[in-house]
């Protein structure tokens, strides 16, 4: 069954053993949705996450600067700059 609870897809999310496409999905989808914003930061700290999905999110038109700061820190310092971002 699955659940667009945010604390149980954040638990998901921010796993290193959630699957590179589950994370694409994830952040394609209710990510992008209002009030689950933060998903993307956290989405953006996972050392799974693929190119693509830090692509999106850092250059998305509807991805505040708020949340895709992890993603673009990530894509211009590696991921584990992303870890360093409030």
């Amino acid at each position: 069954m699955f659940s667009d609870s945010w604390e149980i897809q954040s638990s998901l999310v921010s796993s290193p053993k959630c699957p590179p496409d589950y994370l694409h999905h994830i952040a394609e989808g209710i990510g992008k949705e209002l009030g689950y914003g933060y998903i993307l930061r956290i989405i953006s700290r996972n050392p799974q996450v693929k190119q693509k999905t830090l692509k999106t999110k850092a250059n998305g038109p509807t991805v505040g600067p708020r949340y895709s700061q992890c993603a673009i820190s990530a894509l211009e310092n590696g991921k584990e700059s992303a870890n360093h971002q409030i």
